[in-house]
């Protein structure tokens, strides 16, 4: 079961809320922190930079889903 900041910072990405500011600082910081997140911090990273091209002014999903998929399939650096 995850804690809920955890479900906070799965929500706030969901939402799209962690493009800038203080939510985005706090996010960074819990992915490198959370037990439970870590090990999923480029894929949550990933899905967060799609979401944010998705409800952004861009709107070529196949190119971001490609982008994303590359990303995902490269080894950790």
């Amino acid at each position: 079961m995850k804690a809920p900041i955890c479900r906070h910072a799965c929500r706030a990405l969901a939402e799209g809320a962690l493009e800038s500011g203080p939510q985005a600082l706090f996010f960074r910081f819990h992915l490198w922190y959370c037990w439970y997140c870590w090990p999923y911090k480029r894929q949550l990273r990933a899905l967060g930079d799609a979401a944010r091209e998705v409800w952004g002014p861009r709107r070529d999903t196949r190119a971001v889903e490609d982008r994303v998929l590359a990303q995902l399939m490269r080894p950790p650096s």
